[in-house]
């Protein structure tokens, strides 16, 4: 129960702690030697609070138990040192463990805050990975495309922009389901890549439309690429859920323009709109 409530224990326990350190130092009959024991006092339960507070990383063990052990050891560290200056022990083996428990208390401390630290620099990488990352294909979605081509504009790094769009995919999925036009998106995109020169890359831009960025500028080159890419898919036989598919594409290409993110996009849709209104297994080239 107590770790349900960590968050409201320790606010309660500070605002105490906080309140008698108040009244101690306003006190004129306070000694410097009261004051310090009444720190190291506070030093010893905000310890133990924080041993309640990390049972939300109990699941993540390489960060809970180096923390939980180091402020252990900081909590007995000062509270026997507390208890030192209470008692007014003089003894040098009692000062050396102290020493040595808080020593050891900071490093394990230090060492969950630094696995702490990694493990959520991982998790925000990952979790922006995955925001630009289409969940179906695991290709780049909209949001990577975009980012891909506003990195290009900043360095000034012409590149073609390729729309490939499926030929009557509404129709397939109304004759065989939903569930198999993504298993056949799925295929496709397989497809696109095993055909993918290097330093190139695939986005999904739509349910039935993937985006292609490639690093060449002369539009020969590039209208041989799309023409290969028409040919190769025309000619693939797929088979989602054991069903034989034949499918054709359109694609729209603008090649090595030296344009804005948006009006690139736009080009290349109206190249897109250009081979689409021309029939099925058609391409044009900006």
């Amino acid at each position: 129960m107590l770790p349900r409530f960590a968050n409201q224990l320790m606010a309660l326990l500070v605002a105490a702690l906080f309140s008698g350190l108040l009244i101690l130092s306003t006190s004129t009959n306070t000694s410097p030697h009261t004051i310090e024991l009444s720190s190291e006092i506070v030093r010893s339960l905000i310890c133990a609070i924080l041993m309640f507070y990390i049972e939300r990383t109990k699941a993540q063990t390489f960060i809970y138990l180096p923390l939980l052990f180091g402020f252990i050891l900081l909590f007995y560290g000062t509270w026997l040192n507390a208890l030192d200056d209470l008692l007014m022990i003089e003894h040098r083996s009692i000062d050396l463990t102290e020493d040595m428990l808080i020593t050891l208390g900071l490093i394990l401390t230090l060492l969950g805050i630094i696995n702490w630290t990694q493990h959520y620099q991982q998790q925000i990488s990952k979790l922006e990975q995955q925001s630009q990352q289409d969940p179906l294909t695991q290709a780049l979605n909209r949001q990577g495309i975009l980012k891909k081509l506003a990195n290009a504009e900043q360095q000034q790094r012409p590149l073609t922009i390729m729309v490939m769009s499926i030929d009557h995919f509404k129709q397939i999925t109304r004759s065989y389901g939903y569930a198999l036009g993504d298993k056949l998106v799925c295929l496709i995109y397989q497809e696109l890549q095993a055909l993918q020169p290097d330093n190139s890359d695939i986005g999904r831009w739509s349910d039935d439309e993937f985006l292609l960025l490639y690093p060449l500028t002369d539009k020969q080159h590039v209208t041989k690429l799309a023409q290969h890419i028409a040919q190769h898919m025309e000619s693939s036989v797929f088979t989602p859920a054991n069903t034989l598919i034949s499918v054709t594409v359109c694609i729209g290409a603008a090649a090595g323009q030296h344009l804005a993110v948006e009006d690139n996009i736009k080009l290349v849709e109206n190249a897109l709109y250009h081979a689409q209104q021309s029939g099925h297994n058609q391409i044009s080239i900006i």
